[in-house]
């Protein structure tokens, strides 16, 4: 059980960690194509870590959670 706890844990720091990596590639200009990558991959990994964590990021971290599936939908639409 400690054992769990103890990933759990590590989980949460590795998903707030990339989540504030998240927001601060997301609050810059999307317009670049980098930066917008780089937010999508952070939300990615958030995404990840919180769910590794037992959390559902839909409703903990909504913000990346959107941001990776609007990302997805509109690579998706542009390779039509």
């Amino acid at each position: 059980m400690e054992k769990q706890n103890s990933q759990a844990s590590h989980a949460m720091i590795a998903m707030i960690d990339w989540y504030n990596k998240f927001r601060d590639f997301a609050s810059r200009d999307q317009e670049n194509q980098t930066y917008r990558l780089c937010a999508f991959e952070a939300a990615s990994f958030a995404i990840k870590q919180c769910e590794e964590a037992g959390f559902c990021p839909r409703s903990l971290i909504t913000d990346a959670y959107n941001y990776a599936a609007k990302y997805n939908f509109d690579r998706d639409k542009a390779a039509a």
